[in-house]
């Protein structure tokens, strides 16, 4: 594969890593489903005081993603 002449125009553009969309963090719990958007974990889910074991956090994107990967029922 040709290289471009300008190889200033050929370097990748770099994406966020995930540690800089902290603020962007959606905390769900898995026994009631409870969201929260926080950049820190909860102590415990404020709707059915599950542990802070029971809250998964991704970012919404990464959510978004996955409720895309889930077969309809």
């Amino acid at each position: 594969m040709a290289s471009h002449p300008d190889s200033s125009l050929a370097e990748p553009i770099p994406l966020p890593r995930r540690q800089d969309l902290r603020a962007d963090l959606v905390w769900r719990c898995a026994d009631c489903g409870y969201q929260r958007q926080s950049p820190e974990r909860p102590e415990r889910c404020p709707a059915c005081s599950a542990g802070t074991e029971r809250l998964e956090g991704k970012t919404s994107i990464e959510w978004r993603l996955l409720m895309r990967r889930r077969p309809a029922v």
